[in-house]
């Protein structure tokens, strides 16, 4: 299994690994969801990418849940 890192600003969440390599323009994001433990990041109607909530400081989920506040907004409603 491999390892992901998610780096996160306001123009972009940047996914890489050791074989992978994405930039993934918020834009490009369709819907955004928390669901359990996981925050998914929609690209279609069927994939996401998801970002375990057990990975993150409680820190960096309100910096996480901050974020997509500003780059998609009324996610939470979805």
């Amino acid at each position: 299994q491999e390892e992901l890192e998610f780096t996160m600003n306001a123009q972009s969440c940047r996914i890489t690994g050791q074989t992978f390599h994405l930039d993934l323009p918020w834009d490009m994001v369709h819907k955004t969801e928390h669901w359990q433990d996981y925050y998914l990041l929609f690209t279609t109607k069927y994939q996401a990418h998801a970002i375990r909530t057990s990975v993150l400081s409680p820190g960096q989920e309100q910096a996480l849940a901050a974020l997509l506040d500003r780059v998609k907004p009324g996610w939470r409603k979805t």
